[in-house]
């Protein structure tokens, strides 16, 4: 089994998981192009790349076949993989992003205060301040191609950090840049 972390994570996204899969499963959690331990080279983050990278683990290791469960831009990934070379993957589930055929529309969301806004920003995250209730109110105005409420006075230092760029680390930007196309 094969797992593909999302964007910005990396192999340690599947600690919660693995214990139970490896009961059952020879478990492979490898760390994406530019992510967690791996090299952050100024190119190769195409998808094409990302998907060479990927079928040339599961050369190396010699595994024919496989099961793969991904996750955010993992999961992108593991539908081109299932696209590009289906003989390579038994099953697959794709966690966060939906198939490449459905076509968003926002009126899917619903009406109002956006109910699957919150509950995804605030019951699927480990830390439950990742997303302030002003953060919430924002992308989901965006969504629903609303105007957006006005902001509100930066109450805690918590609230000031996650307005600062979280993700600055060399290669980060060119990964996700590159990964989308």
């Amino acid at each position: 089994m094969v797992l593909l972390h999302g964007f910005p994570q990396h192999w340690w996204e599947w600690r919660g998981v693995l214990p139970g899969l490896a009961a059952h499963y020879r478990v492979i959690c490898p760390d994406l192009r530019g992510a967690g331990w791996t090299d952050a080279p100024p190119t190769g983050y195409t998808s094409e790349q990302l998907l060479a990278d990927v079928v040339a683990l599961l050369d190396a290791l010699e595994l024919d076949q496989v099961c793969l469960i991904a996750h955010d831009w993992g999961a992108l990934l593991g539908y081109e993989l299932c696209l590009r070379a289906p003989h390579r993957v038994r099953k697959y589930v794709s966690l966060g992003v939906p198939p490449p055929f459905v076509r968003f529309d926002p009126r899917l969301l619903g009406r109002g205060r956006q109910r699957l806004t919150y509950h995804l920003l605030r019951d699927f995250t480990t830390n439950r301040n990742t997303c302030s209730e002003n953060d919430i109110e924002l992308f989901a105005a965006s969504c629903a191609h609303r105007p957006a409420p006005p902001p509100r006075p930066l109450s805690t230092a918590a609230d000031a950090h996650r307005r600062r760029r979280p993700h600055r680390a060399p290669g980060v930007p060119r990964r996700m840049r590159g990964a989308h196309r």
